[in-house]
């Protein structure tokens, strides 16, 4: 019968009926030429029992076409030969229906070449039984593509061994679905290769299991870049062992989300490298917790930059080492934002240097607490430059010591604001050399209080510009002592208002001993209603005594001392138009042969007059 088969040409082969094919034997399809086989239409095929096709033979299995193949049924794969279903083409294996092709066996499938193995498609791939997956060799493995690793079932996807996981390409890894990746086993994950890790998508690495993560060699983990590591979950992050956190890579760390961060325990902060503390965001260093930023080191504190240190928090700030903050570099400092310079305690502060305190801002500066401000070293105010020292407050200056207070330089002492130089104290204000005082802020001297004028020293208010001493009160000015307001300079008393000089209590005129016992004054309780300056109105001044006289000179020519523009002293008008600034100042401008004495060489001295006003009228 066979040789019946065989006899029969390809035309009269292909009209026989699918029924009568049907009653071939598996002899008969052995006897089968190539020709009458590639004649066969797909239902003539598929109606062939699962018997008789065992005995194709790989020579007329290799002429299969993907049309004919599709008819094949599951028990008709079943029974083809391991040698028969390899000599098919790769294009006459993919046209098998995925259902069919579920009937491969372990032996079947190790017979199929890599290019047979690449023509599957991902159904027919997801149709694979678990133990023929299994059975896969790695050269197989090797030609997945991305579509067939994805139609992978978790059951297939365990089957892999992990040197079958490791032959997997990059990108097929990348087919990899979350659900499947979810139940690789850790042995599957410590297979991958770096290139296999580093094709994982951020989705794909979120959905690795706690186990998986923390099998992760340090190799696999150095190729993770940012964006797969904003993949890691709190859980994965917290599970990783230090060798693998201190491997990721400086770029790569930014990319942790907040959550991330505050899962890292302090060991693994402090596992970061410089390298890996520079590559965090502001947003991730404030996410950090407050143990892990107790162990930083010097080391890590010193790569933040100042975007960096702009994430630190007033929590964060209190668990910073006072050596920690010492570590910071001058430019990084000045990202520290008030809430955290407010945190710092006088340990911190004092640790300063002097170039990290020239980057801090006036801003900065106004943050600190009275404490803090008060360990201030002499140095560390010195270094301190005007524009730094607007942001001093007046809660703060109360906490410097006098020795603090003679470090500034008189060039920054002008950028203390008003408020700051009121709430000086009285010590602090006398301790200022003259150079600072002719730097303090008018506004400084118009807020002063009784107490800190009176404090002034005369060589302090010798110095002070006629608009430093413009700005004192009047009620600053009335309290201050005979010497004080003598230490006036006519330009100061020039640039003054009636009002001002009206305060002006122990202006004293020169006076005579005319008994030879010394000067006799009266109190102003007890004194007279004056114009002592010459300004149009009359105060209650203390006088002169028993014994002693005026200097005067009648200048109007009424003979009278109309007031005290017509003695020798503060009321006196100078040439320029100034008051004298005292007594010996007005005289002086007698002096007409320059002889620096006054004498009866001197044309106005037979006008002068001693006024004795011994009714105290």
């Amino acid at each position: 019968r066979s040789n019946q088969v065989l006899a029969l040409g390809t035309a009269a082969l292909n009209a026989r009926s699918a029924s009568a094919v049907a009653s071939l034997t598996a002899a008969d399809v052995g006897a089968l030429s190539t020709a009458q086989l590639a004649a066969w239409t797909p239902s003539q095929l598929g109606a062939v029992s699962a018997a008789a096709l065992a005995g194709l033979g790989s020579q007329a299995a290799s002429v299969l076409s993907y049309y004919q193949s599709g008819a094949l049924t599951y028990d008709q794969v079943a029974a083809l030969p391991a040698a028969d279903l390899a000599a098919m083409s790769a294009s006459a294996l993919a046209g098998v229906r995925a259902s069919a092709l579920a009937a491969l066996d372990n032996e079947q499938v190790q017979a199929l070449g890599t290019a047979q193995i690449a023509a599957l498609s991902a159904a027919q791939v997801a149709a694979l039984s678990r133990d023929a997956v299994h059975a896969l060799s790695t050269t197989q493995t090797s030609v997945l593509n991305p579509f067939q690793v994805a139609a992978m079932g978790s059951s297939q996807l365990l089957a892999l061994s992990p040197d079958n996981i490791a032959a997997l390409s990059p990108s097929a890894v990348r087919g990899m679905g979350t659900a499947a990746l979810a139940v690789l086993g850790y042995e599957q994950f410590m297979a991958l290769t770096p290139p296999q890790v580093a094709a994982l998508s951020p989705s794909q690495i979120s959905a690795l299991s706690v186990q998986a993560v923390s099998v992760f060699s340090t190799a696999q983990v150095a190729v993770l870049n940012a964006f797969q590591v904003s993949g890691l979950t709190a859980n994965q992050i917290a599970a990783m062992p230090l060798e693998d956190i201190a491997a990721l890579k400086p770029g790569s760390i930014s990319g942790l989300s907040a959550a991330a961060i505050d899962a890292l325990s302090y060991e693994q902060v402090a596992a970061f490298s410089p390298a890996q503390m520079a590559g965090l965001t502001a947003r991730q260093i404030s996410y950090l917790s407050d143990d892990a930023i107790s162990v930083l080191s010097t080391a890590q504190v010193a790569a933040l930059n100042s975007f960096q240190v702009a994430g630190i928090s007033a929590e964060q700030m209190l668990y910073l080492s006072a050596e920690d903050v010492a570590a910071l570099q001058p430019a990084a400092i000045a990202g520290l934002s008030s809430a955290a310079m407010g945190s710092m305690d006088g340990h911190d502060v004092a640790a300063l240097s002097v170039l990290q305190l020239d980057r801090l801002s006036a801003k900065q500066l106004s943050a600190l607490t009275a404490s803090a401000v008060s360990a201030l070293s002499t140095a560390q105010l010195a270094s301190l430059d005007a524009d730094q020292l607007t942001g001093l407050t007046s809660v703060q200056m109360p906490a410097l010591s006098v020795a603090d207070v003679d470090a500034i330089t008189p060039e920054a002492i002008a950028g203390l604001g008003g408020s700051t130089i009121a709430a000086m104290s009285a010590a602090q204000l006398a301790s200022l050399s003259t150079a600072q005082i002719t730097h303090l802020a008018d506004a400084g001297f118009a807020l002063m209080g009784t107490a800190q004028a009176q404090a002034l020293t005369t060589a302090q208010i010798a110095v002070l510009a006629p608009h430093q001493a413009a700005a004192l009160s009047s009620t600053d000015l009335s309290v201050m002592s005979a010497a004080q307001q003598a230490a006036f300079t006519s330009d100061d008393l020039a640039a003054m208002t009636s009002a001002q000089l009206s305060a002006f209590s122990h202006v004293t005129p020169l006076m005579l001993d005319l008994s030879d016992t010394g000067i006799h004054t009266v109190a102003a309780s007890d004194g007279v209603d004056y114009d002592l300056l010459g300004l149009g109105t009359t105060s209650h001044v203390g006088w002169t005594g028993a014994g002693t006289g005026l200097l005067a000179l009648d200048r109007n020519g009424d003979g009278q001392i109309n007031n005290g523009s017509e003695l020798f002293g503060a009321g006196t008008r100078l040439a320029d138009g100034h008051l004298a600034a005292n007594g010996y100042q007005a005289l002086a401008t007698l002096d007409s042969n320059h002889d620096g004495r006054i004498s009866a060489d001197d044309q106005a001295f037979a006008q002068l007059r001693v006024w004795t006003d011994t009714n105290s009228d």
